[in-house]
């Protein structure tokens, strides 16, 4: 008696390999959107952290002088100068002592630190000004230093006269607030890939005097 050895058929049918090449795909498409998710999360979290770290320095730079303003009631050593109507801007002057030993009763031998915004640019310069030169805008020459970028003014449409290089001081109390809000690209308006960040603070100055 003569016996058929049957071979089975190895392989995959036309239904296992769509259901396998689907699979595939969805893993495929989930690991690519996992990464792509990541990378712009690492982005994301770069660009908040330099726009942080810069806004930052620049309250600190301000601080840190505005802390050293000489001054009285009657003349707190604060100038804020504000010149909408033109290119020039606006200005924080702050009058600091420079000799040793100090002479906290003669102003005429200080120095006026600037900080300064014109209203067409996000740049924020610093500038040096003698006491005879007095507080006030600085030149925009080339010898004032950039220390950072602010939102220009206008970027708020419901207030064209705000910019985000602000303050303000209490002449009776003697303290000064300040404010500074940017974004990664300031001319630009705030998205996701140009998230904004602002710091306010309040400041009192150590070296006021009496009235």
């Amino acid at each position: 008696m003569m016996c058929l050895k049957l071979h089975q058929k190895s392989g995959m049918t036309m239904v296992e390999l769509v259901v396998a090449t689907v699979m595939i795909s969805v893993i495929m498409l989930g690991t690519i959107s996992a990464t792509y998710a990541l990378k712009n999360f690492g982005n994301s979290t770069s660009s908040d952290a330099f726009l942080a770290m810069e806004t930052a320095a620049m309250v600190l730079q301000i601080e840190q002088t505005a802390l050293k303003a000489i001054g009285d009631i009657t003349d707190p050593g604060l100038v804020i100068t504000d010149n909408f109507a033109t290119t020039q801007g606006k200005s924080l002057c702050i009058r600091t002592e420079i000799v040793d030993p100090p002479t906290p009763g003669n102003y005429t031998d200080d120095q006026w630190v600037c900080y300064w915004q014109s209203n067409a640019q996000p740049e924020i310069y610093r500038c040096l000004r003698t006491a005879a030169q007095g507080s006030g805008l600085c030149t925009g020459t080339a010898s004032d230093t950039e220390i950072g970028n602010s939102l220009p003014r206008g970027y708020d449409v419901g207030d064209p006269t705000l910019s985000g290089f602000t303050f303000s001081f209490t002449p009776q109390q003697i303290y000064l607030d300040l404010s500074i809000a940017t974004r990664l690209d300031p001319t630009k308006i705030k998205s996701r890939d140009n998230p904004e960040y602002t710091i306010q603070t309040r400041i009192y100055p150590q070296g006021q005097g009496g009235a």
